[in-house]
């Protein structure tokens, strides 16, 4: 396998850790969401790397459903995984999507893009910052250790699309229009991207019996 995984490889790792369908569709909204502002950042000359958005975006999650049940960190959980399979750039980004020690003086990178993706997606759908952390407060906001820890992410967060959109000709707000834009009309490199995605998650669906 190579050290980037491509889509179908990404979708087999899936497969062996039998992840369910209901958290494959949020990390494919994520990682379309992630490929969306890869494009937007290399088209004025900020470089991310497309295969590693795309391969990042679909395993973030991968050792959500088993870590439920021991308490680990999936994040960590994750990482150390495809680690160990010798995919060390995306378990990089896999490491840093819940935690993040944002660099304000550094150029933005695909660490950064999962880590803002993920906290613009609400289950499948793309919602606002406002939207997704009053979501995560009702989940994991049981105590004030957890409140505080989500106070401080969300000023991460404010801080990276700041960051991110500098320089971009569209809003945050219009995330979900572009995503919606790139599915109704697939150009280009993106537009492959999104296709693939679309098929091996319908493909999954079929053959991935909910758990």
């Amino acid at each position: 396998m190579r050290v980037i995984p491509d889509l179908e490889a990404s979708f087999s790792l899936l497969r062996e850790r039998s992840v369910p369908v209901h958290i494959v569709g949020h990390s494919v909204a994520v990682a379309k969401t992630a490929l969306l502002l890869g494009e937007a950042l290399n088209a004025i000359g900020r470089q991310q790397n497309m295969a590693l958005l795309a391969a990042a975006g679909v395993l973030h999650d991968i050792a959500k459903f088993a870590t439920l049940k021991t308490g680990e960190d999936h994040a960590q959980v994750g990482a150390d995984w495809l680690a160990e399979k010798g995919l060390k750039p995306v378990a990089w980004v896999v490491r840093h999507h819940v935690r993040l020690q944002l660099d304000l003086l550094q150029p933005v990178d695909e660490k950064e893009l999962v880590f803002y993706a993920d906290k613009r997606v609400q289950h499948e759908k793309i919602v606002t910052l406002a939207q997704r952390f009053i979501d995560l407060q009702d989940r994991y906001g049981k105590n004030v250790a957890g409140l505080g820890s989500l106070e401080k992410m969300k000023e991460i967060t404010l801080g990276l699309e700041n960051k991110i959109f500098t320089g971009l000709s569209w809003l945050p707000e219009e995330m979900e229009f572009q995503v919606g834009s790139v599915e109704r009309n697939y150009p280009g490199l993106i537009g492959h991207y999104y296709q693939q995605l679309a098929e091996l998650y319908e493909k999954y669906i079929d053959n991935h019996p909910e758990i």
